[in-house]
């Protein structure tokens, strides 16, 4: 198994079955669509977004997306709309990715605030679900509950390249970066701030 696999441009039938063969487990997804920024879920073909407004996960169709993230601990699929169907890449975590970096390549871990606290509308909400209120207006559904917290964050991983003296690189750079997990925010930065990084 690649650790980067660039996916050239399928349909959207081929690309609904790569995600049923990756993803055999529940998995997170976020979606830009021409109308909206959401997350959901995806599991066992079935693909949920939580739209504001509705009364419970919305079905995701695909003609309204502009950028697609489906997502894991492990590994993230994301595509976009190309000429005439989807492209991409999935990037996954293996075990010489974690331990040896022997391509270079080195793995930033952060939890960022998603912006918002938990709204008083939750107890009418979708079920397992939680509601992000910001005091600017913005209202987001993520697909976790939250339990006695008031604030979450996304665990995200950045993928950094050291350069290669021999290339005539100079400089560190990102390399690539996913989505992993959905996760409480612990911290006491402002809003929009980081939370310690952990370099591996």
């Amino acid at each position: 198994m690649k650790p980067y696999e660039p996916i050239g441009t399928i349909s959207e039938e081929v690309a609904i079955a790569r995600i049923d063969k990756w993803f055999p487990q529940q998995a997170n997804l976020y979606a830009v669509l021409d109308f909206a920024v959401c997350f959901g879920i995806y599991d066992n073909g079935s693909f949920l977004v939580g739209l504001e407004g509705e009364k419970a996960p919305t079905p995701l169709e695909w003609k309204f997306l502009r950028e697609l993230r489906i997502f894991d601990e492990e590994k993230e699929l994301f595509l976009v709309p190309s000429d005439c169907g989807w492209t991409g890449r999935i990037r996954r975590d293996t075990e010489s990715c974690k331990m040896g970096n022997q391509t270079g390549e080195y793995i930033i871990d952060e939890r960022q605030k998603l912006w918002g606290r938990v709204g008083k509308e939750q107890k009418e909400g979708f079920a397992g679900w939680t509601l992000l209120v910001s005091e600017r207006g913005t209202r987001i559904w993520i697909p976790v509950e939250l339990s006695g917290q008031e604030e979450a964050a996304i665990h995200v991983r950045r993928y950094m390249r050291v350069p290669d003296v021999k290339k005539g690189e100079a400089l560190v750079f990102q390399n690539d970066i996913r989505m992993a997990a959905f996760c409480p925010w612990e911290g006491d930065c402002e809003d929009g701030e980081k939370e310690e990084s952990n370099v591996q």
